[in-house]
């Protein structure tokens, strides 16, 4: 088996980013681990690779990296992650904005 290491980012309770130059093929399958630090819980959910963004040249402030989507998450997860996210702002990013 292979390891990776990422940042995950926008986290669902369906999937989630991870940030990483270390793209797998759209369709892999995958473990992903991960901790919330609010949560003091260890996810280890199987997860497939649904869309790639690829480092560019051209937008180098673009974090490349994989969408994943969770397969087969119990639902004592499904619900802590739900949980978790409901009680979370929603963030919005504007990049049309001048700062």
């Amino acid at each position: 088996s292979q390891f990776f290491t990422g940042f995950t980012r926008d986290l669902s309770a369906g999937g989630l980013f991870i940030a990483t130059h270390q793209i797998l093929p759209l369709g892999s399958t995958l473990r992903v681990k991960f901790g919330v630090p609010e949560i003091k819980k260890q996810f280890d959910i199987e997860a497939t690779v649904c869309w790639v963004k690829k480092y560019r040249d051209d937008a180098p402030d673009q974090t490349p990296g994989m969408g994943v989507r969770f397969e087969n998450v119990s639902p004592e997860d499904k619900e802590v992650i739900t949980d978790y996210i409901s009680t979370r702002d929603t963030l919005f990013y504007d990049d049309d904005d001048d700062f």
